[in-house]
């Protein structure tokens, strides 16, 4: 499926279009699971999606005019 994400910033914006998967890797997901725990203290258990982004869009609002950045991912 197709997906969109941002984190809730409206200052520092960082906008993710692209594709998502379960993550299926074991290693990967323990992986997470750990640093999940050892940032937040708290367990979160699987699953976990992986995004593949396409498109990726990057702005601070304040100094909008100069900071507006795009990334098309086209070798995929």
């Amino acid at each position: 499926p197709n997906i969109v994400v941002h984190p809730e910033s409206g200052s520092k914006v960082v906008i993710i279009q692209g594709s998502t998967t379960i993550e299926e890797d074991d290693e990967i997901t323990r992986e997470i699971i750990r640093l999940y725990k050892e940032k937040y203290n708290v367990d979160h258990p699987p699953p976990f999606l992986r995004i593949d982004g396409r498109k990726i869009l990057a702005w601070t609002m304040n100094d909008y005019a100069k900071t507006p950045t795009r990334w098309i991912i086209t070798n995929k």
